[in-house]
């Protein structure tokens, strides 16, 4: 998970610097783009991280992580 954190401010520096550094409209779509990317990938790793916290407060171990979200899956599409 913290990859994802990594790779988050990566994209966040690339958008900082192509609207600093380029002025064209290719540039600016780009930014924009990344943006809405950015806020897609926020929205799942929030997600995420609820899920696993909520795993954690039913003290699901660690190695059982995996079927905790089949499960938290299975349950969203039912519903």
């Amino acid at each position: 998970m913290e990859s994802v954190l990594q790779k988050s401010c990566k994209i966040r520096s690339l958008v900082s610097d192509l609207q600093r550094n380029y002025i064209c409209d290719t540039a600016r779509k780009s930014a924009e783009c990344l943006k809405s990317d950015l806020g897609d990938l926020d929205k799942l790793y929030t997600e995420l991280t609820d899920t696993l916290a909520n795993g954690e407060a039913e003290d699901f171990p660690p190695k059982n992580a995996k079927r905790h979200f089949e499960k938290v899956k299975k349950e969203e599409k039912e519903n």
